[in-house]
């Protein structure tokens, strides 16, 4: 089959998924009010555009050799009962459905229908994406290095299988958990950085009271976003440095009985002298000049206060003194800069740690 035979498929497929149960399927979409008058559904109208976007796909890295893409208008006509009898209205909604089609290596293709809600998730991370490769912060899924010259998983694997662990543990499911840890940063900082721009000022706005100036503290959702993401970041790099620890533990005795115990912070302390090289020096620096700090904000953060009470009580006790607060806006608007530099890093503590590994023959 050729692209464009497949294209009436995904559309007939699409409209018939659309109508299908619509007020159970789609129940988010609809007003509260509406749903307690337990509306009944008369029909549902689909309308897809005469145009269609089309676009092909990397061979290579994809799954699938073409995308496509169309609007779809969806009526909803329903019915609730009222004093004088039944009534009838409908809401429009306006979908998106999208097609996904190989030609070349198999004749196959799937299908994606984007409801209003669902399409803007599937643009939050469009932009995720677009920041993520504006501020050069690959996964180790995309990471390549001189040492991490193919596919992570594969020289993971073969790593792995080369050095023999003193403890079992699954390695491909490792490798993958390595992965989506770093997925799940670069994304956070991602957004992170998308925030960035529409912070509120500390310095922008002041208060005049008899001969004394105080500095405003009027955050909008914005900079909440940014303090959540923010916390929920140096908790992801704590986590992360802890799975660099695990691995290492898994091919070395550091002296822990206990596997609950195994922190980076208690593998790098309990390191063997005889295993010591260049690899384990560039970890055991990261964890005296940085490793500490976060672990140090984490814990602030998860069991005292919130990052965002923190910059609170900070303005609230100087906000009469620019000085002060010109270095609070500062480390507020630097947070980005600072965790690109520990993400950066993040990656290159798993190569160490790797590289460590193999030293061991």
């Amino acid at each position: 089959m050729t692209f464009n035979e497949y294209l009436p498929f995904i559309d007939h497929n699409c409209i018939r998924d659309i109508k299908r149960d619509f007020l159970n399927n789609y129940s988010y979409l609809i007003d509260k009010s509406i749903l307690t008058d337990n509306p009944l559904t008369e029909n549902v109208i689909v309308n897809l555009s005469d145009q269609y976007s089309a676009k092909e796909l990397d061979f290579d890295n994809d799954r699938f050799e073409f995308i496509y893409k169309k609007k779809a208008e969806v009526n909803w006509l329903y019915s609730y009962q009222n004093g004088l009898g039944r009534e009838s209205k409908h809401i429009k909604f306006d979908f998106q459905i999208i097609g996904y089609i190989n030609v070349i290596r198999n004749n196959s293709y799937s299908y994606e229908i984007l409801d209003p809600i669902k399409n803007q998730l599937r643009e939050l991370q469009e932009l995720r994406n677009r920041f993520k490769e504006k501020l050069e912060i690959p996964s180790l899924y995309l990471y390549r290095s001189e040492y991490l010259n193919t596919d992570f998983i594969s020289k993971f694997v073969d790593v792995s299988r080369r050095i023999i662990s003193i403890r079992p543990f699954h390695d491909y499911h490792f490798a993958n958990d390595l992965i989506y840890s770093t997925q799940h940063l670069s994304n956070t900082l991602a957004e992170i950085e998308l925030y960035k721009p529409n912070l509120y000022n500390f310095l922008d706005e002041k208060i005049h009271l008899g001969s004394k100036e105080y500095f405003s503290y009027n955050l909008s959702f914005y900079d909440k976003q940014y303090y959540f993401l923010a916390s929920t970041y140096i908790q992801l790099l704590y986590n992360h440095w802890d799975k660099i620890g695990d691995l290492i533990y898994y091919f070395f005795d550091v002296g822990i009985s206990n596997e609950r115990n195994v922190y980076f912070s208690t593998v790098i302390k309990g390191f063997p002298e005889n295993f010591k090289s260049e690899h384990f020096n560039w970890l055991n620096n990261f964890y005296l000049a940085d490793y500490e700090k976060i672990n140090s904000e984490r814990q602030e953060v998860v069991h005292y206060t919130s990052l965002e009470s923190k910059i609170f009580r900070n303005h609230m006790d100087s906000h009469s003194d620019v000085e002060k607060i010109s270095e609070l806006q500062n480390w507020k608007t630097n947070l980005p800069i600072i965790f690109k530099d520990l993400y950066i890093k993040s990656i290159q503590g798993v190569e160490k740690a790797m590289q460590l590994i193999e030293s061991k023959t």
